[in-house]
């Protein structure tokens, strides 16, 4: 019992990095961008940072310690109130102050990070709309009328924030544990198995996966079993949409690495067992529905079909019994956390 190897392949390394995009500079007075002051208590359990961070992409405004001399400033206070979170905003650009509370589930520092953003986003949202709803109040706001410059950059947040809001999962990798299960057309082999995957819905509506992959088969011939073993690293592009809690995403990628066919024969055989290994790959499409029960827990399903370009052959006896070639499909099971 003989296997025959595949030709040798070329080996592509595919690579991702996440970020986030970063806030270009600009001087106070810069007249595109209206100047929001937000005070967030360690009480809540948030780092001021990274809420800062999302705040300022979230508004497309300059975030400052304090109101400089002669600006106009929209101050946002973040404290505690029993078990919610209080939100205040003082905005002088439309002479109202607007709170809120709201409770926070998430248990971990980043989601409340992402959550203060959001409400504290949607609150001076709240203010700064009436900018456009209505522009010339019947009984103006007590107090010095803002700059006609600080009311153009706050309305140009409103009018241009509805597209750009922060999805408070883009840029969070999730870790998961796999459990596999491929079918070959061309054989009657299945292989079953598991590994690790890596994925982050990276930009909105765009996002990718890595993952490493060990899956093991049998299939009986006339003399004995063949096993086909495989380890691989695939990668993916893909695009998603979310329905929260519930993400579907559509996307392909390539799956490469090494097999191995090695056979044993039955004990009243006397055929001797051989193996071989050889590189391993094929392109791939996915589709995958993804849900969030609770707090950081990622439950993913998956379904790929592919087309093997490296095939493999098992021969017995000087006839080839087992030929792994051509599309296959398979499915996976994914349950793990965000980090």
């Amino acid at each position: 019992m003989s296997v025959g190897r595949a030709p040798r392949a070329l080996t592509v390394a595919l690579g991702c990095t996440a970020a986030w995009p970063s806030s270009a500079r600009a001087d106070h007075k810069d007249a595109q961008h209206p100047l929001v002051q937000v005070d967030i208590d360690a009480c809540t359990g948030a780092s001021r940072e990274e809420a800062r961070r999302l705040l300022r992409i979230e508004l497309g405004a300059l975030l400052v310690d304090a109101a400089p001399s002669g600006e106009v400033v929209t101050h946002a206070i973040v404290s505690c109130a029993a078990r919610t979170v209080r939100l205040r905003v003082d905005d002088p650009i439309t002479g109202k102050s607007l709170t809120r509370e709201v409770e926070l589930d998430e248990s971990d520092v980043a989601s409340r990070s992402r959550l203060i953003a959001l409400a504290v986003a949607e609150l001076v949202d709240a203010s700064w709309t009436e900018l456009e709803s209505n522009p010339r109040p019947e009984v103006p706001p007590a107090g010095a009328r803002p700059p006609p410059a600080a009311v153009e950059a706050a309305r140009r947040v409103v009018k241009h924030r509805r597209p750009r809001q922060i999805d408070a999962e883009v840029g969070v990798t999730r870790m998961m544990v796999v459990v596999s299960r491929r079918a070959f057309f061309s054989e009657s082999t299945a292989q079953w198995g598991g590994g690790m995957r890596l994925g982050c819905d990276e930009f909105t509506h765009v996002g990718w996966t890595a993952d490493i992959l060990a899956e093991h088969g049998e299939t009986e011939v006339s003399l004995g079993k063949v096993a086909l073993d495989t380890l691989t690293l695939g990668g993916s592009l893909y695009s998603y949409r979310r329905w929260s809690p519930v993400t579907f995403q559509l996307g392909a990628g390539l799956r490469l690495g090494a097999a191995r066919l090695s056979g044993t024969p039955y004990a009243s055989q006397s055929a001797r067992a051989g193996s071989g290994i050889a590189p391993w790959g094929w392109p791939t499409a996915i589709a995958a529905v993804r849900l969030r029960p609770i707090g950081p827990l990622v439950v993913e399903v998956s379904g790929e079909v592919g087309y093997v370009v490296l095939p493999m052959n098992g021969n017995v006896a000087g006839r080839t019994e087992v030929t792994i070639s051509g599309p296959w499909v398979g499915a996976q099971l994914g349950l793990g956390m965000t980090i």
